[in-house]
Parts: C-alpha cells; structure tokens; sequence
C-alpha cells in the first residue's frame, strides 16, 4: 500500500505542475494581450486627442481673428467719428486754422489705425496645453 499512495502523490505532483504551469503561461497570454490593447487604443486616443484639439484651436483662432476685426473697425469708425465731429463742430477763423486742425486730426486718426492694425501682429494668444485629467477618484474608489 505504500507503493500506491506514492503514485498517487507523484500523480498529484504532476496534475498540479501541468495546472500551473498552463495557468502561467494563459496568464502571460492575457497579460501581453491586454497590454497591446491598452497600448494601441492609447495611440489611438492620443491621435483623436490631437486632431479634435487642433480642430478646437482653430476655431478658437477664427473665432479670435473674427473678432478682432470687428473691434477694429468699430474703435476705426468710433475715432473717425470722432475727429468728425470736432471737425464739424469747430468754428474756425481762416482756412490756415481749419487746415492746421484738419491735419493733426488726421495724424491721430492714422496714428490709432496703425495701433489697432499693430494689435494683431503683436498679440500672442496663450499656448494650448493639454493636461490629463487627475485620477484620484477613480484610485481612491479602488
């Protein structure tokens, strides 16, 4: 009897290193597996990630460049307005004197044109960065 509980234990021995080593190696599988799923839906969200905020910043821009034309010509009409009615309004003694005035009026006119056509090339919209949104729910639920 003792012949066959020896088999039995070297059976058992075996079973059990068939058991873990197919148990290992199916977990490996599933490891790899899930890591190139994970690592290829990644590069595939950070590529969508890319092209939807890219899409964003442009209309942001349009949007910018829209409006900044439209509050030029505003501020241009509202000078010009403006030095119109100074012009108009102002009772002069000769035609030297109108002209005098007509001229320096002129001068500032141009002057905040230029500044305003300046605003566009000197301004530096803020950079666009993206940062991942913070995982401490999602841990801490864990």
């Amino acid at each position: 009897m003792l012949f066959i509980n020896i088999g039995v234990v070297f059976a058992d021995g075996d079973v059990n290193a068939v058991l873990n080593n197919w148990f290992n190696k199916k977990t490996t599988i599933a490891k790899t597996e899930i890591e190139k799923s994970v690592k290829s839906e990644t590069e595939l969200q950070k590529q969508r990630i890319t092209k939807e905020l890219k899409l964003k910043m442009e209309a942001s821009s349009k949007d910018l460049d829209k409006f900044t034309e439209e509050e030029k010509a505003k501020r241009k009409q509202a000078v010009i307005d403006y030095a119109s009615n100074i012009i108009n309004n102002t009772k002069f003694s000769n035609e030297a004197d109108k002209k005098q005035i007509q001229d320096k009026l002129n001068v500032i006119v141009e002057s905040a044109k230029n500044a305003m056509d300046n605003l566009n090339q000197s301004y530096n919209p803020p950079k666009q960065v993206y940062e991942a949104p913070n995982n401490t729910n999602s841990q801490q639920a864990k």
